[in-house]
């Protein structure tokens, strides 16, 4: 092999791993642009993906709470949901649509409440609305062009729900300009362009360099794009080649243009290398050249300048990668609030960051080498609450290779708590060590918007419960507890207190609710009847007074100091004027107050105030239809005692007449016979059963208060004294009377009989509800009935004598007691008891003016209540007893009877005792005697009901012949001479029907005997 040949092949050997190094350099700078655009272009999308779905995010949440609101939906508030729609759009500057299931809109934001407005306008492409009834959760539209606002529109919608269907759809209009807007916003490099569109690729929004607005990139190395979550848009962003490709293909194409220059100089100095050298070589051989020693050799120089070429064909690729890193670089760094990390985990478990953009510094405060040195300078940030967490859902995605999304709460070096949003792909390199490449974004600013979104959905929330106890709760004080409790619960106040009053601010009732006292000294304050001085004051239009400074109002008040650290609201709770009470929260953490929050407020308490109104007027008209039934019930319980009555005064007088022949004959036959004779003990029965149903009769009359008394001033005390040995005898040795007798007790003015018939029966009554050994207690006293006891009691106001009779037996049920007064209604076996015992109570009750009351329960025992009128008269001394009447008499006595049995009996009885008898059948003959008898007439003993002429009308015909003569009415049913409700006019005798012998001479002989 020549040397030439050796050489050529020793050049070609050192330069050809040169021309492979720079190829695969070329090659491997190609690709690593391409990664680089490519991951810069997927960010971009990401990030401009994530910019829009949370600025729909925002939108769907504020009409979620529109939808949730209690007025949506209902046509009597249709005028509260066009205010908190107002409030929508002043809050997120786009228009609300409410709309029904035709379509129909119902109102606008953009145009004044209550004006008619047209159906959603048709438009091709995605609705919003049919895609809402389509699934009943939030949409977006696809661009439409209004034909109001006449601009590019989308539509936001989410369905209003009520009892699990959709009953209307809510749709916010927003403008396309505002998309764009929020593109402008980004750094974006100059020439890359970033396009937002539609379902039918119809452009919302575009950001392109100059010059290429209204058209699409050329030469666009790729096109990247991502779908949003919450709308059918699609993100482009579109990369031209002219980015990198003409710096990478000129350094491409000078480095293969150098290295085939190379290539060539090296052949060809290879060639002259080898004949030089050959030359010198065979110059070796002979004698030196001198001219050529020290020479250069020209071939080893080309080779070098070729290297040298080669060196800076490589120092302009790295220049141009570095200028691509840069530019990637710069992208990271100028994100808005947010930063590009990328991070691994070491063998040993710690965590360490391979690079950070600038935009760390912003987000934390902390400098990236700090973070690069130690990656625990970032996790000491984050809520310790959190860290594991944190670490579970890195492990889940480092081990499935799934994005990895968190929301953490982290403070800054500035002590400033922010909320951040970390979201990464995790990939795992050759060697096994997986690595996430991520963007952090500080999401604090989209978290209060959201903080406030579900603070009013709270608000609205707490409203909500608010309105459906209203509607429930009829008790003051039971609502006003819910009410606190629900302000506490799901409004979230720190504490709350509300008062009733009356209409001059008196505290009615107190409910309060909160943890601790929440108003320090407040209850001490309340429990001495007074109201701190800024629950009374009403601050601007809506009446709310926030206690924050306090100024004057406060001078002097011990609770300010605590009331202002609790941040305080009051209000005072009106309607229609009315005062109904106050109203005091306390607010929780940060929450400040605001026009929206005293409005929301002030309009609370005025539902609070409405439904105290409507509770007592709907518990006046109970109270009134209650008095209006007890009226009723009264009506109808008199009307069956009038009919019992007429009933009881028609059979009355011809009952009563048979009674005293049955009686009368009875006795008469009784005195010619021994008392050993069995004739006698068989009339001695027969006389009893007559006077039994003598007593029945009366009782009768006595319950439908047709029986005729003759009242007269007693003492209650008295009375009860002279019959507690009778009560005693006839209640058993069983039962314990207790007399409990009121000093200076009142009088009152009865029939002596009749108040004996109250004892009697309620004694008898009392004997058969006790059960064994028990007691019974008899109380009086004197009691003033005022206005509204009286009126229960369906009495006049006023002063009366009280007769209480209580006793230990087994009591009554409700059902019982609403009965006990009915005639013939008995609990009793039968053959014990006729039903007539209480009726004739309450009837004598009745005819005296007064007023019964019973009080009973199952195994508690029974108390009757009985109200009897005061009379200033005094009672009169020792009147049953002043004389002992003598029964014999010589007078003479006209009767007259119209019942022939009756007037035999009577003259019979009369003669017997040595009185002259004139015996009459009727008025006629009365009238006829009186003016044929020569003698002096001394009494009229007359019958009260008779044919043609009356005993009344008998009275007065013979006093107008005989002025002197005194009568006495005989009557079963004295009704002809009752003034009112059975009670005689004073000067009245009668002698009741059935009479026994002694009874009918003893009333002779007294009204002869009166003076």
């Amino acid at each position: 092999m020549s040397l030439r040949t050796f050489l050529t092949r020793l050049i070609l050997s050192c330069v050809l791993p040169l021309v492979l190094l720079a190829a695969y350099l070329a090659a491997d700078n190609v690709s690593a642009l391409k990664k680089q655009y490519e991951l810069q272009a997927q960010t971009l999308t990401r990030n401009v993906t994530i910019a829009l779905d949370r600025q729909v995010e925002s939108l769907v949440s504020g009409l979620q709470v529109l939808a949730d609101s209690s007025s949506a939906g209902d046509p009597a508030r249709l005028g509260e949901l066009y205010h908190e729609a107002q409030l929508f759009h002043r809050t997120f500057d786009s228009h609300v649509l409410f709309s029904d299931l035709s379509k129909q809109m119902i109102l606008n934001t953009r145009v004044p409440f209550g004006m008619p407005l047209p159906h959603l306008p048709a438009f091709r492409g995605r609705s919003a609305f049919s895609a809402v009834m389509a699934t009943g959760k939030p949409a977006a539209s696809d661009l439409f062009f209004g034909p109001i606002a006449m601009t590019p529109l989308v539509s936001i919608a989410v369905p209003v729900v009520r009892n699990g269907r959709i009953t209307h759809v809510l749709l916010c209009l927003t403008e396309a300009s505002k998309f764009q807007h929020r593109l402008d916003e980004l750094v974006i490099p100059a020439d890359w362009t970033v396009s937002v569109v539609d379902g039918n690729n119809a452009l919302i929004a575009r950001r392109s360099p100059k010059g290429e607005h209204l058209k699409q990139a050329q030469g666009a190395l790729g096109r990247f794009r991502a779908v949003s979550t919450l709308a059918p848009w699609t993100v482009v962003v579109e990369v031209p080649e002219k980015t990198y490709g003409a710096p990478m293909h000129g350094a491409v194409l000078a480095m293969f243009a150098v290295i085939a220059a190379a290539t060539f100089v090296s052949l060809t100095g290879a060639l002259l290398a080898g004949r030089r050298l050959a030359r010198s070589v065979e110059a070796l051989a002979q004698a030196p050249q001198p001219a050529e020693t020290g020479a250069p050799i020209t071939e080893i120089e080309k080779v070098r300048g070729m290297l040298l070429s080669a060196a800076a064909a490589r120092e302009e690729a790295e220049a141009t990668l570095r200028e691509s890193e840069e530019r990637l670089r710069l992208l990271g760094d100028n994100l808005p609030e947010s930063y590009v990390y990328q991070y691994l985990h070491e063998a040993d478990g710690r965590t360490r960051f391979v690079y950070l953009s600038a935009g760390l510094e912003r987000v934390h405060g902390v400098t990236r080498e700090a973070v690069l040195a130690d990656a625990l300078a970032l996790h000491r940030q984050i809520d310790p609450e959190q860290l594991p967490e944190l670490a579970r859902q890195e492990k889940a995605s480092g081990d499935a290779l799934s994005d990895f999304k968190m929301e953490l709460r982290m403070r800054r070096a500035d002590g400033e708590w922010r909320w951040l949003q970390l979201r990464s792909r995790p990939r795992q390199r050759s060697d096994g060590v997986v690595v996430w490449d991520g963007v952090a974004t500080d999401i604090t600013e989209p978290k209060l918007v959201e903080a406030r979104v579900e603070h009013l959905n709270r608000v609205l929330r707490a409203v909500r419960m608010v309105d459906q106890l209203i509607v429930r709760e009829q008790d003051p004080l039971r609502l006003i507890e819910g009410v606190c409790q629900l302000l506490v619960e799901h409004r979230g106040y720190g504490s709350a207190l509300i008062l009733l009053t009356d209409r001059a601010g008196g505290i009615l009732q107190v409910a309060q609710s909160g943890a601790g006292d929440p108003f320090p000294g407040m209850s001490e304050m309340l429990s001495q009847g007074g109201i701190p001085p800024c629950c009374r004051k009403e601050d601007g239009p809506s009446g709310v007074f926030s206690l924050t400074e306090g100024g004057h109002v406060c001078a002097g008040c011990p609770l300010s100091k605590g009331l202002r650290e609790h941040r305080t609201m009051c209000i005072v709770m009106r309607y229609e004027q009315d005062l109904h009470g106050l109203m005091v929260v306390s607010l929780n953490g940060q929450e400040g107050v605001d026009n929206e929050e005293t409005e929301l407020f002030a309009g609370l308490a005025g539902d609070v105030a409405f439904a105290i109104h409507n509770i007592e007027q709907g518990r006046e008209r109970v109270r009134m239809q209650d008095e209006r039934d007890r009226f009723e019930t009264e009506l109808r319980q008199a009307q069956k005692m009038e009919a019992i009555g007429q009933l009881a005064g028609g059979i009355a007088h011809d009952f009563n007449n048979m009674l005293s022949v049955i009686v009368g004959f009875t006795q008469l036959a009784m005195v010619d016979l021994d008392a050993e004779d069995p004739q006698y003990r068989n009339l001695e029965q027969v006389r009893k059963a007559g006077e039994r149903s003598a007593e029945l009769t009366r009782q009768l009359l006595a319950f439908s208060r047709k029986q005729a008394a003759a009242p007269r001033v007693v003492d209650l005390n008295e009375l009860i004294a002279e019959q507690r040995k009778m009560l005693s005898r006839l209640i058993g040795e069983d039962l314990e009377v207790e007399f409990q007798a009121a000093e200076e007790l009142w009088n009152i003015r009865i029939d002596p009989s009749q108040a004996h018939q109250i004892l009697t029966n309620l004694a008898v009554n009392a004997r058969d509800a006790v059960q064994g050994v028990g007691k019974v207690t008899i109380a009086t006293a004197n009691v003033s009935l005022d206005p509204d006891e009286s009126m229960h009691l369906q009495l006049a106001p006023g002063e009366y004598v009280l007769l209480a009779f209580s006793d230990t037996g087994t009591g009554m049920d409700l059902q019982t007691q609403e009965r006990i007064f009915e005639p013939f209604f008995t609990t009793k076996k039968e053959g014990k008891g006729t039903g007539l015992g209480l009726s004739t109570v309450y009837g004598i009750v009745r005819q005296n003016a007064g007023a019964i009351q019973v009080e009973s329960a199952p195994g508690a025992g029974t108390t009757f209540r009985i109200y009897f009128p005061r009379t200033v008269e005094e009672a009169a001394k020792g009147q049953e007893n002043s004389h002992e009447t003598q029964a014999a008499g010589t007078e003479t006595v006209l009767v007259v009877e119209d019942e022939e049995q009756v007037l035999n009996l009577t003259r019979v009885m009369l003669e017997q005792a040595g009185y002259h008898v004139l015996p009459a059948r009727g008025g006629a003959d009365a009238l006829a005697m009186c003016k044929s008898y020569q003698g002096e007439i001394h009494l009229l003993l007359t019958d009260v009901v008779m044919p043609m002429l009356n005993g009344k009308e008998l009275q007065d015909q013979v006093l107008g012949a005989r002025p002197g003569v005194k009568t006495l009415f005989m009557s079963g049913y004295g009704e002809e001479i009752i003034s009112h409700r059975g009670i005689l006019d004073r000067g009245t005798a009668l002698l009741s029907k059935p009479f026994s012998g002694d009874q009918l001479l003893r009333k002779v002989r007294e009204v002869l005997d009166a003076q």
